[in-house]
């Protein structure tokens, strides 16, 4: 289903998924992890520097909190995250 609406989906579009990560309903989660599986390309995370230095988290995760959870899903925490880091530069 994914490969069948790619053709129109535009710079921007937002799939929801209403059964995803569902044990009664695997589908629409195995369906994602092939996808993200092929190497499709998949916007990547955004991450800055903690600056907050009572948490043991270097980055914080600033969008994509469902496309993150998908990754982890797919490659079982094995594979490296694609992300964009955000440095903050002091004025």
């Amino acid at each position: 289903c994914l490969e069948a609406i790619r053709p129109r989906l535009v710079k921007g579009s937002v799939l929801g998924f209403d059964e995803l990560n569902d044990p009664d309903s695997p589908g629409e989660t195995l369906a994602l992890m092939e996808v993200i599986k092929q190497g499709d390309p998949i916007k990547p995370v955004r991450l800055r520097l903690n600056t907050n230095l009572d948490t043991k988290y270097k980055y914080e995760l600033i969008e994509g909190r469902l496309r993150y959870w998908a990754w982890v899903l797919a490659f079982n925490g094995e594979k490296p995250i694609p992300a964009y880091l955000r440095y903050d530069q002091k004025k």
